[in-house]
């Protein structure tokens, strides 16, 4: 599609989809096509494509597996006002297989993204040299450099090297260290009720 009024039509016609499902409406109907546009979103802008856009797509994809809708949405809400308007009980939400196989979907497909990440940043040079964090913290696209706040933070970390080295070295440690034990620190719930 290279038409301007087409490109922004399909695109307000996503973000409306978009906004239905999260209120849960028709959201079988809405659900799929808010995947289908969050998909074409990631392959025609593939250069500014994130982990965050990798995560959004596997998890509209599980809540299509699980029973989206059922407990609090508007689907919920019609589906009780269509009972009491018949003359009927209110609808009981029963335990449902699917949203526990879609919830631990979820959970197992995390503790991967979170183990192969941190496995990665030990094969990474910048993580073993401490430039990583620089990369992030001092680049304009990621940092808000326009943050008057951060940006004097910034400043007075780098008036004294020593500080500068410990606060990234204490931080590049955590996030490795927490990426490593995620999957381990979670565990698998359980429990009563």
């Amino acid at each position: 599609m290279t038409d301007p009024t087409w490109i922004v039509a399909l695109h307000v016609f996503f973000l409306v989809n978009m906004l239905l499902f999260s209120a849960g409406f028709l959201t079988r109907f809405t659900g799929a096509i808010t995947w289908i546009g969050a998909m074409s979103y990631v392959q025609r802008a593939n250069s500014t494509v994130f982990g965050l856009d990798t995560m959004m797509l596997i998890l509209l994809l599980y809540l299509q597996i699980g029973p989206s809708g059922a407990r609090y949405s508007i689907d919920r809400l019609i589906e009780k006002w269509r009972a009491r308007r018949a003359g009927l009980p209110e609808p009981v939400v029963e335990p449902s297989y699917a949203a526990n196989f879609a919830v631990r979907l979820m959970q197992v497909h995390f503790c991967i993204v979170y183990l192969a990440s941190g496995t990665s940043k030990l094969l990474g040079s910048t993580w073993w040299s401490g430039q990583a964090l620089n990369l992030v913290m001092l680049n304009a696209s990621f940092a808000p450099m326009d943050n008057p706040a951060y940006l004097w933070l910034m400043k007075s970390l780098a008036k004294h090297r020593w500080l500068w080295e410990t606060f990234m070295s204490i931080n590049i440690l955590f996030s490795v260290l927490l990426e490593l034990s995620f999957s381990f620190l979670c565990g698998t719930g359980g429990g009563g009720g």
